[in-house]
């Protein structure tokens, strides 16, 4: 469930980026999944748990109003969710958003 959670938040920002960008993506963002992975894996002891069921929190916690988990949802309705924990009151969910959309950003512009 983290893979696909990532996975769908590597697609979902990175496609959102490279339309910025002026490009159109085609692509996947297989690369950027596997770069996001290993950050999570990189985290320190204290770190790496909680993150883990905070991105385990966020693929299920749409199952309460949209019926499907974060990853099977259509692009707009995650981008309605990323958009909803950005700009949320509570600091640990516009942190985890801002975590995976610098992350991503980096990595989507050090491939161009």
């Amino acid at each position: 469930m983290i893979r696909a959670t990532v996975t769908a938040m590597a697609w979902q920002l990175g496609r959102s980026k490279g339309t910025l960008a002026g490009k159109i993506p085609l692509q996947t963002f297989d690369a950027e999944t596997v770069f996001l992975l290993q950050q999570m894996n990189q985290m320190p002891d204290y770190l790496r748990l909680p993150f883990r069921m905070v991105t385990l929190f966020y693929g299920l916690h749409t199952i309460l109003t949209h019926g499907k988990p974060f990853h099977a949802l259509q692009p707009q309705q995650r981008d309605a969710v990323i958009r909803k924990w950005k700009h949320a009151k509570i600091s640990f969910m516009s942190t985890f958003i801002r975590f995976f959309e610098g992350l991503v950003t980096v990595h989507v512009y050090s491939r161009q």
